[in-house]
Order: C-alpha cells, then structure tokens, then sequence
C-alpha cells in the first residue's frame, strides 16, 4: 500500500470511529514526570491500567450501565506473564473499590488480528501516541491533526495524563 493509499485508509477509518456508537477513553503515562520507584515498565502500566480502570468504571457508573474490558492479548503463545500481570492489577483495583464496579467480570483478552473493535482501539491509541511523543513536523501534511479533531468527539473525558 502506498502513502496516499495508507493516508485515505486512515482518513476512512477516522471517519468510520466518528460514527460508531462508541466513546473512547485514554491514559497517557509521561515517564519524565514519575519518580525513581515507578521507573519500570511494568510499574508504569499498572498505575496506567489502574486509571483507565477508574475512568471507564466511573463512565458506566455516569451511564448507569455495566460492560466488559476486552483487552488486546499483550502475550504470545508460549507465555501468559503480561496477560496475568493485568489480571493481577485487575484484581487488585477491584478489591480497593468501596462499591461494587460496573465491570461484568475478569477482562478478557483477545488477538487484535482477529477483533475489529482491538484494531480500532490499536489505531486510536497509535494517534494520540503520535500526536503526544512525535507531534509537529512528523505530521507536517496535518493528517494526525485531521484524524484527532475527528475522533475526539468520542472521547468521553480528556485525554488522562499519569501522574
């Protein structure tokens, strides 16, 4: 696929999250601002997780509803370390909670390459990742710019820093 190709594909695809009937919402960890005890990556995507487990809880909490937490499988075959650690941090957020939380249940995890809504949620995080570490003359043609002001309509609160 050639550039411009890639560039409509990604417009279609903005354009397409705009009309679903969906909300996003988005943790972003600046490391530079952490102290030396949280310096690990497996540290700092607890303290993320754990935020993005109290904003989606505290949306379904707004909505009076309840959902479910489908996650893009961060192991490979051979290895289930990474999916555990999140069901550890799951477990763990779930038993500080004074209420009983809107999530159905354990999240579950699935393969992005099998599950359009994972391909989705890959893509949005891939944006705003770009636009908050490589913004400015990397999207010197504007395209991250145009795909943000589409798609932050969805998000159900500002993009969430850590810490």
């Amino acid at each position: 696929m050639n550039w411009p190709q890639r560039e409509k594909a990604m417009l279609d695809l903005a354009q397409l999250i705009e009309s679903l009937p969906c909300s996003l919402t988005i943790v972003e960890c600046d490391k530079s601002h952490l102290t030396d005890y949280v310096r690990s990556d497996e540290s700092v995507y607890r303290i993320a997780f754990t935020r993005l487990l109290d904003l989606v809880n505290m949306n379904l909490v707004q909505r009076k509803t309840t959902g479910l937490l489908m996650l893009d499988t961060r192991s490979d075959l051979h290895s289930s370390v990474q999916d555990r650690r999140i069901i550890d941090t799951y477990l763990d957020w779930q038993a500080r909670q004074t209420t009983l939380s809107k999530f159905l249940e354990r999240p579950w995890f699935g393969f992005s390459s099998f599950y359009p809504g994972l391909q989705i949620a890959d893509f949005c995080a891939y944006v705003f990742d770009f636009k908050a570490n490589e913004y400015g003359e990397a999207d010197e043609r504007g395209l991250v710019s145009h795909i943000t002001q589409r798609i932050t309509s969805k998000l159900v609160y500002p993009v969430a820093m850590v810490p």
